[in-house]
């Protein structure tokens, strides 16, 4: 009960019902950003606003417009980071 699990359980239930399956361009900028230390809240595949609020200082500190979107020039820059990190 501390945890919340019973509810948390209930949500991703819920969505799985009637909503589509997680968006796999969304899972991988999660993942990216997460990799890079940027905290999106975890790697499910649903755009919330963690991971806008982590895609956005990823944006901010890359110098590109911070629309909070994982737009082609957003994932390029994903891409670059990852690539330099490794």
């Amino acid at each position: 009960q501390k945890n919340k699990y019973d509810e948390k359980l209930a949500t991703y239930n819920a969505r799985f019902e009637v909503g589509p399956l997680p968006n796999l361009t969304v899972r991988s900028v999660q993942m990216s950003l997460m990799y890079l230390g940027y905290p999106a809240g975890g790697v499910d595949g649903w755009y919330g606003a963690q991971t806008q609020k982590a895609l956005m200082a990823f944006q901010k500190a890359q110098n590109i417009q911070q629309s909070g979107q994982p737009d082609d020039v957003t994932q390029a820059a994903l891409q670059k980071a990852l690539a330099a990190a490794t």
